[in-house]
């Protein structure tokens, strides 16, 4: 869910994302679905996302996105490999596969 600050100081609802794989589980793993589709998107997106999210009551936040985010990233690309996707194609498993090479570094 997305919130705005109302007139009067509270907030209020501004919006709903609803991504296939959301899941009750840990909320960061969600956090950083919501990230990585939208940044796939508009890469200009994680800030004010981030920035609009609840406070994480975790002790190492980003260390636990990071990780979630390769597992997506390894997800998606598993997923688009079994569609028959080109590898080399800049954007789907070209970009995948760049973007984990950037993680692995």
């Amino acid at each position: 869910m997305l919130a705005s600050h109302g007139g009067v100081g509270g907030l209020q609802l501004s919006g709903v994302i609803d991504f296939g794989n959301a899941r009750a589980a840990d909320k960061l793993f969600d956090l950083a679905k919501a990230l990585f589709c939208s940044s796939h998107e508009d890469p200009r997106s994680h800030r004010p996302i981030l920035e609009g999210y609840c406070q994480v009551d975790h002790p190492d936040t980003e260390r636990v996105l990071w990780l979630y985010t390769l597992f997506h990233r390894i997800s998606m690309w598993c997923w688009l490999t079994k569609l028959g996707a080109d590898a080399t194609a800049e954007d789907g498993l070209g970009g995948l596969v760049r973007d984990l090479r950037e993680m692995a570094s």
